[in-house]
C-alpha cells in the first residue's frame, strides 16, 4: 500500500521508477518494458521483454530490487509489502504446456518516520543599552537578536518552547 504517493520509489533493473501515478518506460540494464499500474493505493509493476531475459539476470534483477521514501522529513510510518506475483518464461504453452507460474513471495518494509529536532538560527545584535538621562526617565530597549529563523523540520508541528540564559555581570566594589 502506497501511503506517500510519489515520494515513494524502487530501483529496479538499474532503473528509478516514481510509484505515484501510472507510468511505463525501459529498464537501464536489461532493457525491460515496465508499466506501473495504481488501483486503490496498490501500485503493480510488470516487467516484460519479448526476447526474454537469462534466469542469472533475472536473479540479480529481483536481488537488486530496492524501496526508498523521499519524503526526507515526514515519511509516512507503516508498512509496505512487496509481493512477486507471476513469472513467466518463453517456452509458451503449446501442447498442453504452462509458460506461467502464480507466486506469493512476500517481502515486508517496515517504514518508521523519526521526528527530527528543530532547528533555530538568529544573529546576535550585541546592542549597548545606555541609561536614559534624568530621574524617571526611561531609556528605549534594545534588540537583542535578529534575524531569526525557526523551523519544526515536519509540516504541521510547532515550536512549544524556548529556552535563554541570561548571565549579568556583577562589579565588585572593594
Amino acid at each position: 500500500g502506497l501511503a506517500d504517493g510519489a515520494s515513494e520509489t524502487i530501483v529496479v533493473d538499474g532503473t528509478t521508477i516514481a510509484l505515484g501515478a501510472n507510468s511505463s518506460g525501459t529498464t537501464a540494464t536489461n532493457g525491460m518494458a515496465y508499466t506501473v499500474t495504481i488501483v486503490s493505493g496498490t501500485a503493480t509493476v510488470a516487467l516484460t521483454k519479448t526476447a526474454g531475459v537469462s534466469t542469472s539476470a533475472i536473479n540479480t534483477l529481483i536481488n537488486g530490487i530496492t524501496y526508498q521514501d523521499t519524503n526526507t522529513d515526514n515519511p509516512t510510518a507503516g508498512s509496505r509489502t512487496f509481493t512477486l506475483t507471476q513469472i513467466q518464461d518463453s517456452g509458451g504453452t503449446a501442447n498442453s504446456g504452462a509458460d506461467t507460474t502464480t507466486l506469493s513471495v512476500v517481502s515486508t518494509v517496515a517504514v518508521n518516520a523519526v521526528n527530527d529536532a528543530p532547528t533555530l538560527s538568529a544573529t546576535a545584535s550585541n546592542p549597548t543599552f545606555t541609561e536614559a538621562a534624568g530621574l524617571g526617565t526611561q531609556a528605549a530597549a534594545v534588540a537583542v537578536f535578529s534575524g531569526a529563523n525557526t523551523s519544526t523540520i515536519e509540516s504541521g508541528q510547532t515550536i512549544k518552547g524556548l529556552t535563554y540564559l541570561l548571565h549579568i555581570g556583577w562589579k565588585r566594589l572593594c
